[in-house]
């Protein structure tokens, strides 16, 4: 299924946005409910009021019915003023590499009191957009998200995954904000891809999942399926996903996976998984995926020590750190090093 961008104009200039998203978007008296449009006004100046019958002589002026003219309304800026102190507002903006020079920006208004929070029915306010700007071309401008959504606990939050190395796409997801601490995989819903030329928005069939990955040339994305205990890599052109599963230690049933990391050549996956509760964790695993074999290596394995992959920029070895320490790992024996 392909989805279209909205194309409009997108103004950024400063907080101005956010106060003519805010004073469009904010119905105080009519909350919107969640994943909703922006609400319009459906006020007509006038209505027309049929005649009763067919004329039969000359024609006849219908009769209208003229609305008592509305109370004059605040002046915008001062309205959104004052909107603007009941929400905290955060904005993030991210540019691509390469000769076509896009532009994600991503605005979120959410409630700064108890007493706003009830007062728009517990819902925050999300806006993406995406412009794209050629040289000797008409810049384009996407409208990707405007929504109310419900807060509290697992709130889906939009974030980049990154743009195509050829410069066509660019990838994004819904965050999932958990309600205390963060796997170190976190949780991803909803990835799409959003062709850069036309706005069209294709959702990519991957479930919930974690750990979401980009490959080096941008062709493929790697993550992990919880329920499944699998490693999963999806091509972008083709369609395929390959599965790799793995194995978790006996009687633990509190793990996370996370720190995807792909070698340099784009041949094999690095990740960690964390045992136990995520705010305490009792150890922790370093595994690499063998994407053309299909085999799930163990490197390292401790307990009661939390390991984390810094970067795997040399075919044989990575950086690691061991509670915070960094290593080298040799990433076909698991052999430790100093990095000295």
């Amino acid at each position: 299924m392909i989805l279209k961008g909205q194309a409009r104009p997108v103004l950024w200039v400063g907080m101005a946005l956010c106060i003519l998203l805010l004073v469009t978007a904010c119905q105080p008296e009519q909350p919107v409910s969640s994943q909703t449009a922006l609400p319009t006004s459906t006020f007509a100046p006038s209505e027309t009021i049929p005649p009763s019958e067919t004329p039969t002589g000359p024609p006849t002026v219908t009769p209208t019915r003229v609305r008592p003219t509305p109370t004059p309304t605040p002046d915008v800026f001062e309205f959104a003023t004052s909107i603007l102190t009941e929400f905290y507002i955060t904005t993030e903006r991210s540019f691509s590499p390469g000769p076509a020079s896009c532009n994600w920006s991503r605005l979120m208004a959410h409630p700064r009191s108890e007493a706003a929070n009830l007062k728009f029915n517990g819902q925050f306010f999300t806006y993406v957009t995406l412009n794209c700007f050629r040289p000797g071309e008409i810049d384009e401008d996407w409208v990707l998200m405007e929504e109310w959504q419900e807060g509290g606990l697992g709130y889906p939050m939009p974030n980049l995954l990154g743009w195509s190395a050829d410069g066509k796409f660019m990838y994004f997801y819904d965050l999932i904000i958990p309600d205390g601490c963060s796997p170190p995989g976190g949780f991803q819903r909803d990835l799409r891809q959003v062709d850069l030329m036309t706005g069209e928005i294709r959702p990519i069939p991957i479930e919930l999942t974690g750990g979401l990955s980009l490959s080096p040339d941008t062709s493929r994305v790697s993550y992990y399926r919880w329920e499944e205990r699998e490693v999963g890599v999806y091509t972008f052109a083709s369609g395929e996903e390959q599965r790799f599963p793995f194995d978790i230690p006996d009687n633990m049933s509190d793990w996370y996976a996370g720190d995807f990391t792909w070698s340099p050549e784009g041949e094999s996956v690095l990740f960690v998984i964390q045992y136990g509760d995520t705010c305490f964790p009792t150890g922790s695993s370093i595994h690499r995926v063998d994407i053309s074999t299909g085999e799930v290596i163990t490197l390292v394995e401790e307990d009661g020590r939390l390991v984390d992959i810094v970067e795997w920029s040399q075919p044989e070895r990575a950086l690691i750190t061991i509670n915070g320490e960094e290593w080298w790992l040799d990433t076909e024996t698991g052999e430790v090093g100093s990095p000295q």
